[in-house]
């Protein structure tokens, strides 16, 4: 549900992708679409009213479970919250016959079976969005989220969703603090999207439109709560919450929250038990001497941090012109005492070492580590990824999709790794999941199969992955399938 590091390469991406169990493409160019028979779908209208959301009771995930338990009983929803989008919206009718899709509870995924969804069921986005930056998609354990933003303003309003194809409107976001301070070419969007014990936390932040250089990380401008599965939200006070400093990232999961951020330009770690209340955690110890954190991950073991630290004879004492360092993990039950994991196969690298840890699930994690040395023709570059159950043995994998352009989506009960979301020329998707063991598996893909085109914005969650055209004007739905 949180962006993929070292996805992209100078580009920003356009919509944040969460893994769920089927995947959604958006089209507004489409007609009616006619589903063949296949497990876990049904044929059938999208009501123009009908939405599922989730019950005033459900709260987030149980701490002590592995995955939330949640109720979707229908009720009537009247979309009108789009006046403040655009003058004129996609109308959010049923075009077509479409799938009815649940939640998937196949043990394993060998392929994923593409169905074509007509335009005009996803939720309206602004005419001018194109290339702007208009709106992110993410996925959850219960459903999908959209953030759709106007340009040069503060206006952020969210859609949510049981299954990717029907869609209800929430209230706009409190845009307090918001506002473009840099000048009207920044525009506040959000970025990240996370699933804790409390429910959901999106953060927001400043992103200058059409930029394609500047800042790796931009500081998070503001923080909301959602505990009724993206229906209502409410806000985090951010200068209270980190008084001393600024965040860059946040990942959650059934152990709590976590956020990345510097104080007085020094890596500062906060968590959090509700989104809410945070606590500093203290990185002074001599196990994090020379080192420099890169990332910080929640999940059912507690927290884990990457970043790299000084290889052993790696210039100490000025021996050495060029210092090399090398990647490493911390973990920790609760954010207070952290223990160092020096993971085998590592590489150190002369000139760049970059590391890297995200979830797979609520109980597993993969880690990346990419070093080098040299410039141009004269450079050398080692990718090493790492596999983990609890956070504390890591297993190196071999084989599993290329490092370029891919990204790693969770929808904390599953994931997977799908390349070709974005990149400077068209390029078809693939699509791997993780086996028991924890080793990628390439899935056949069939069905009516997304079109080319250079970006894309993905979300994995209950019912599949939703991946959209960078306009939202595009959308498909792949379900994960077992042959």
């Amino acid at each position: 549900m949180d962006r993929a590091s070292g996805s992209s390469g100078g580009h920003r991406n356009y919509a944040r992708l969460g893994l769920p169990a089927a995947v959604l493409f958006l089209s507004a160019s489409l007609a009616a679409c006619t589903v063949a028979a296949m497990p876990g779908l049904t044929a059938g209208p999208i009501p123009s009213t009908a939405q599922q959301t989730p019950t005033a009771a459900a709260t987030g995930i149980d701490a002590n479970a592995a995955s939330p338990t949640w109720s979707w009983p229908s009720q009537t929803a009247s979309l009108t919250n789009t006046a403040e989008l655009s003058a004129s919206p996609r109308s959010t009718a049923s075009a077509g016959p479409l799938p009815s899709v649940g939640p998937n509870s196949l043990a394993s995924w060998t392929a994923i079976n593409w169905v074509a969804v007509p335009g005009g069921s996803a939720p309206p986005v602004p005419a001018d969005a194109a290339m702007n930056a208009n709106f992110d998609v993410y996925g959850w354990s219960g459903g999908y989220v959209e953030f759709v933003h106007r340009p040069n303003s503060t206006t952020i309003v969210p859609w949510y969703s049981a299954d990717g194809l029907h869609w209800q409107a929430a209230n706009a976001l409190d845009p307090t603090g918001m506002e473009p301070q840099y000048g009207p070419e920044y525009a506040p969007r959000v970025t990240s999207l996370v699933e804790g014990p409390a429910g959901l936390v999106a953060a927001a932040e400043l992103e200058p439109l059409g930029v394609a250089c500047g800042p790796s990380e931009y500081p998070v401008q503001s923080l909301w709560r959602s505990a009724d599965g993206g229906a209502t939200w409410a806000r985090i006070d951010l200068a209270g919450a980190f008084p001393q400093g600024s965040v860059y990232r946040i990942s959650g999961g059934s152990g709590g929250y976590i956020a990345r951020g510097s104080i007085d330009s020094r890596t500062a770690i906060w968590v959090s038990a509700d989104g809410r209340s945070w606590r500093h955690s203290d990185l002074s110890g001599s196990t994090f001497t020379n080192a420099a954190i890169s990332a910080a991950v929640s999940f059912s073991g507690g927290f884990v941090l990457a970043g790299t630290t000084l290889a052993v004879g790696g210039g100490c004492a000025g021996l050495a012109s060029t210092p090399q360092f090398i990647g490493a993990l911390w973990r920790s039950a609760d954010g207070t005492a952290w223990t160092r994991d020096d993971l085998m196969g590592a590489t150190a690298g002369d000139d760049w070492v970059s590391m890297s840890v995200r979830r797979i699930s609520d109980r597993a994690l993969y880690a990346t580590e990419s070093s080098g040395s040299g410039t141009g023709d004269d450079s050398t570059e080692t990718d090493t990824a790492w596999t983990s159950a609890d956070g504390e043995n890591w297993t190196v994998v071999s084989g599993g999709p290329p490092s370029i352009r891919s990204q790693l989506l969770s929808n904390g009960q599953r994931g997977m790794v799908v390349t070709g979301l974005d990149g400077d020329v068209p390029m078809p998707l693939g699509v791997w999941s993780f086996d028991n063991n924890l080793k990628p598996v390439e899935l056949s893909q069939r069905g009516d199969a997304p079109t080319k085109e250079p970006w894309f914005l993905g979300a994995l969650g209950p019912a599949g992955l939703l991946v959209a055209s960078s306009d939202g004007a595009q959308f498909w739905l792949g379900v994960p399938m077992a042959q």
